[in-house]
């Protein structure tokens, strides 16, 4: 198992590519916070199920001090919410 040990946050992880990407993560061995706004309604040992909107940025502070606290670290960061903003990451404003 090639991510034994590890942690792994999946954002947009409640179906499609983000739910695949959580199991497969699971299979490798990877501890998974799997989060999106919708409910994560599948278990699997190692997954850990967290709603959250991604683009509240007091509530994504909360979410990374729950998984340090829990979990000690983050290893993996797979970013697969689905955003559309008409502006590049770098000029966006918190509203945005």
């Amino acid at each position: 198992m090639r991510l034994a040990g590890k942690v792994a946050v999946v954002t947009g992880a409640a179906a499609g590519i983000g739910k695949e990407t959580a199991e497969r993560f699971i299979k490798e061995g990877a501890n998974v916070i799997a989060c999106d706004m919708a409910p994560i309604t599948y278990e699997l040992e190692g997954l850990e199920g967290y709603e959250l909107n991604v683009t509240d940025a007091e509530k994504c502070q909360e979410f990374f001090n729950h998984v340090v606290t829990k979990y000690g670290k983050i290893d993996v960061l797979v970013n697969n919410a689905g955003i559309t903003r008409d502006a590049m990451t770098a000029k966006m404003t918190d509203e945005q």
